[in-house]
């Protein structure tokens, strides 16, 4: 018994490969909650640290670097890149 696998390449954003709706701004979304996750363990903060940093409670900050970004839009996530300063360290 033979079973025929279809494979379809992905468009590089799992979102629209799977059809959910507004993709391209989740995939924004999981972008930015990614650099945010990093930004945060680039300078060594914890959860707390950051917490006070972003101005969230601190079980915020975890379910946001655990990808639990949607309650956010993509301005707040931006703006949370701002208070940590993202920008100045890329330049």
């Amino acid at each position: 018994m033979s079973v025929e696998v279809i494979v379809h390449e992905s468009c590089g954003n799992i979102f629209a490969d799977l059809g959910i709706p507004h993709a391209d701004e989740l995939y924004a979304k999981a972008v930015l909650s990614i650099v945010i996750e990093r930004s945060i363990r680039q300078r060594g903060m914890s959860a707390a640290d950051a917490a006070r940093c972003l101005g969230l409670p601190p079980a915020e900050v975890n379910s946001m670097v655990r990808r639990e970004f949607t309650r956010y839009s993509i301005d707040q996530l931006v703006s949370f890149l701002d208070v940590l300063g993202w920008r100045e360290r890329q330049m």
